[in-house]
């Protein structure tokens, strides 16, 4: 299945509605691509500075407690 960009999903949908041609499959997928490919590279974008902020937490606690915590 083909990566459709939002803007694209989009435009589907409108030349649907103007054709009044309703493939009720196709735009019910194009819906569904419109609602969910808009958050999704958002939302990966923030899964990935999570964890990155996540690595940083834990190389600098260890660092801090290799370097600087003694019992």
């Amino acid at each position: 299945m083909n990566r459709i960009q939002p803007n694209q999903a989009s435009q589907t949908i409108q030349v649907m509605l103007q054709k009044k041609k309703f493939d009720a499959k196709k735009l019910f997928r194009m819906f569904f691509l419109f609602a969910t490919n808009k958050n999704l590279h958002e939302e990966q974008k923030l899964e990935e500075n999570s964890n990155q902020a996540l690595n940083n937490k834990t190389k600098a606690t260890n660092f801090f407690k290799n370097n600087f915590y003694q019992n």
